[in-house]
């Protein structure tokens, strides 16, 4: 009942008034164990060998015809139960949105509560990254500036309630195709901002300049796939790298008119990243394995003291070098 839940609840009602049933799932009531880097779902695109909730959470993601994604600013970052869980989508479905035959996409809308919109600019593409990995193109995201406990339903505050209502009704409207009913909200970052000046509404604000993707707010002038430095001048989102655009100032202020890239682009980098990064670098530890044992096996017999807190074992790792 803090704020994210309220938000995350408000966008379901929404959902449910126009029509769709909803579910609410907490991730952190899931037992999801953390990628071991064995790469085998990308090196021989096996399914990943851990055995916990992670299966049952894709097919309740598959079943999904839309999803809403909240959580609140910590330190500016998200809970690490995302992390956890966007770690193991290595060889999903993360990049199939932007095959040709892909057909109808699935949306997803993003939610945050932060103390201050100005800490809370990691998140939202945190967030967005992380619904991609899932399956999903994010469609809107809002964040909430409020700090103590309930503090997004105050009163004065309920132009982030219906915010939030209103996204939600778009996350079923855009299912349907209805583009002329979708509100101003959607393809935007949107934040309430307790801090700024002016009357409730005016609070309400959309952040100029960010990736028309993931929404972030950041850039580098490299390109990350290629690692090639981009033409002077030009830039793409630090974040996902979906999107690029020319450095100009305006009225005295830096702009970067980011433009997503085309959708075979995106893919035909994603392909470059599994088939050059990912399955050359498998070819080169088969062919040289037996010295990256030999070599390895020195750590091995290097054995300091493995610590723990009193009454609890050391989760040491077992210790093989013949595989």
């Amino acid at each position: 009942m803090g704020n994210t839940d309220v938000l995350v609840k408000e966008a379901l009602r929404g959902a449910r008034d126009e029509g769709a049933s909803v579910e609410i799932i907490r991730l952190s009531d899931l037992y999801i164990q953390e990628c071991n880097g064995c790469m085998a779902c990308m090196l021989k695109d096996a399914p990943c060998r851990l055995q916990d909730d992670r299966n049952w959470l894709y097919e309740r993601l598959d079943a999904a015809g839309g999803l809403v994604v909240g959580a609140p600013s910590y330190h500016g970052w998200v809970p690490g139960i995302f992390g956890t869980i966007q770690f193991r989508t290595t060889g999903y479905r993360q990049f199939s949105m932007f095959a040709p035959d892909q057909g109808t996409v699935k949306k997803a809308v993003t939610l945050s509560a932060a103390g201050g919109v100005a800490i809370a600019g990691n998140v939202i593409p945190a967030l967005n990254v992380f619904v991609h990995r899932l399956g999903f193109e994010p469609l809107a995201s809002f964040i909430a500036g409020s700090q103590g406990p309930g503090e997004v339903l105050l009163p004065e505050r309920e132009a982030i309630i219906g915010e939030v209502n209103r996204l939600g009704r778009d996350l079923v409207i855009d299912s349907r195709g209805e583009a002329d009913r979708l509100s101003p909200g959607v393809h935007k970052l949107r934040t309430w901002d307790w801090s700024s000046h002016g009357h409730a509404e005016e609070k309400l604000s959309t952040v100029e300049d960010a990736c028309p993707f993931c929404y972030g707010q950041g850039v580098v002038n490299y390109s990350w796939f290629h690692t090639n430095p981009l033409p002077p001048g030009e830039v793409e989102c630090a974040f996902c790298h979906y999107s690029r655009g020319r450095v100009e100032m305006v009225d005295g202020c830096v702009r970067f008119n980011l433009r997503k890239k085309p959708d075979e682009d995106i893919l035909r980098d994603w392909e470059w990243r599994k088939s050059v990064w990912h399955r050359e670098s498998g070819v080169l530890f088969q062919e040289r394995k037996p010295e990256f044992l030999e070599r390895r096996a020195a750590y091995g017999r290097f054995e300091p003291e493995w610590a723990a807190p009193p009454g609890r074992e050391a989760n040491r790792p077992s210790l093989v070098f013949d595989q």
